[in-house]
């Protein structure tokens, strides 16, 4: 299997994990404007991957796009479980892991492909 192929699997499994979180625990705008980023960030990403495998910007964006969607799948345990009864194990640690990797691909997204810009090198 190619990595063009490897990555629009990782695109695809995505948006459908983030499409599975947000029918469990819907929220009304948010899924929205989540889906669409976590769209662009994972199809923009396997588009680079596919076209120019050399440059690291589609495998960034491509990262950004799956830690998103993973910050997202474990709020959403943490939420569900906690509402519970017997709370969910791992529950309070799911919110703690959810709410720290909900950062990062936002910092990979918007410091780490402006570094790397156009050509993959830094400046």
């Amino acid at each position: 299997m190619s990595r063009s192929h490897v990555a629009w699997a990782i695109a695809v499994v995505d948006v459908v994990a983030f499409i599975g979180a947000g029918v469990v625990n819907p929220t009304d705008l948010a899924v929205v404007l989540y889906a669409v980023g976590i769209a662009s960030f994972a199809g923009v990403g396997a588009l680079l991957i596919s076209r120019v495998p050399t440059n690291p910007i589609g495998y960034l964006l491509l990262a950004a796009g799956t830690v998103l969607v993973a910050a997202i799948v474990i709020g959403t345990y943490a939420d569900l479980g906690a509402v519970q009864v017997p709370e969910w194990p791992g529950s309070d640690l799911a919110r703690s892991i959810g709410d720290v990797m909900f950062f990062y691909p936002f910092v990979i997204a918007f410091i780490g492909v402006p570094l790397v810009f156009p050509d993959g090198r830094l400046l």
